[in-house]
């Protein structure tokens, strides 16, 4: 059982994690954000993302989404291997 939900969990994180590789697309593109789709994908992924904003600014670039990406998966990493095991 306990596989179970681990197994649904990591492809929910899976999943939310390409919600999260659309926004930062979408940040690229100008007015893509301005959207119906844009806004959804952008305020769901600030529910994590935005926990790390500003946090390694350098000049007009904001590379702290590295940080969240690397933390997600580690943690993600480590939910794998628990099925694993």
């Amino acid at each position: 059982m306990l596989t179970i939900v681990l197994w649904l969990m990591v492809v929910i994180m899976n999943l939310y994690e390409m919600v999260m590789i659309a926004d930062v697309i979408m940040s690229w593109i100008p007015n893509a954000r301005l959207t119906k789709v844009g806004k959804v994908i952008h305020s769901l992924s600030s529910i994590y993302l935005g926990k790390f904003r500003g946090i390694l600014v350098i000049g007009i670039l904001d590379f702290t989404t590295i940080i969240g990406f690397v933390l997600y998966n580690l943690f993600l990493s480590g939910m794998v291997s628990l099925l694993g095991a």
